[in-house]
């Protein structure tokens, strides 16, 4: 009766066949026909299960699960037969993941699967030239051949906030800065390098000839931090009717979501400095990354 060989997932070496002298029966056969069998099924295994070496595909989710993975393995992301993307596994990378760009080689435990279009990230700035994405042992390059240069780049804009404060009509008589109520903006999601460029206007008056500050400041984590040096206000005795202007850059320490704000005070005692926002109140920030 004929017999069904169990093949295996091998590539087994060598292919042994019977002598001469030998006996043409299925023992001195088997050991020819097996190592052939084996080399089959290992070969379709590579082909359609397993992926040819350095070429896998399979869901995101399969990529960022796999294990046993060469370093500089391409990945062709696809779900439900639709193509979604090419990614190079880089064992040390040490970008960010974003479940985009950059995701996680979690089945690895280190390194990272990076979209092989990661250096033109940039490239609705122009290219300087065409050439291949540097895997190196540090990760990706920063600014790899196709990538523009980040030293040509002076500023990436972030978001553009304003905000038109009511701060009603509000003194301190003190030589002690104190927030002025209520004139305040809210900066979210910035990161430690980041720059606000701020610009702000109210109307402000210290009387009897004295001189006041105008202080404007940023709260970044734990700090309040003065944005430039303060705006005298000083009027001669009688009250300003043309709005105080004031604008700086501010580079981040800390990042979060910060808090874009003024003080006053009056500098010298017997003075009394007064701010109102109808005169005119704005606040403008140009949040930026270098």
């Amino acid at each position: 009766m004929p017999a069904n060989l169990t093949d295996s997932n091998a590539f087994t070496s060598p292919v042994v066949v019977p002598n001469d002298t030998e006996a043409a029966n299925a023992a001195s056969l088997i050991q020819g026909f097996q190592p052939l069998a084996n080399r089959t099924y290992y070969l379709q295994q590579i082909c359609e299960v397993l992926g040819i070496k350095k070429i896998r595909s399979g869901s995101a989710a399969a990529m960022v699960a796999a294990t046993g993975i060469s370093n500089k393995t391409v990945w062709l992301v696809e779900a439900a037969g639709t193509f979604q993307g090419i990614y190079v596994y880089d064992s040390g990378s040490a970008f960010v993941n974003d479940d985009s760009f950059v995701y996680p080689a979690t089945g690895m435990g280190a390194g990272a699967w990076v979209h092989i279009l990661f250096s033109l990230l940039n490239a609705n700035l122009g290219l300087v030239t065409l050439g291949p994405i540097s895997l190196g042992g540090a990760g990706i390059s920063p600014t790899p051949a196709s990538k523009i240069d980040a030293a040509l780049i002076q500023y990436g804009n972030v978001q553009t906030l304003f905000a038109s404060p009511a701060t009603g009509n509000v003194n301190n008589a003190t030589t002690s800065y104190i927030d002025i109520p209520s004139y305040s903006l809210s900066v979210p999601n910035a990161i430690a390098g980041d720059v606000l460029f701020v610009d702000m206007q109210l109307l402000l008056s210290d009387v009897v000839s004295h001189v006041g500050s105008f202080n404007p400041v940023v709260v970044d984590g734990a700090s309040t931090n003065s944005i430039d040096v303060p705006v005298l206000i000083g009027t001669g005795g009688s009250f300003n009717t043309t709005p105080t202007s004031f604008s700086g850059a501010y580079t981040v320490i800390t990042g979060g979501t910060l808090t874009v704000k003024a003080q006053f005070k009056t500098n010298t005692g017997g003075g009394d400095i007064n701010a109102s926002s109808a005169g005119g109140s704005r606040i403008r920030v140009l949040h930026v990354r270098p």
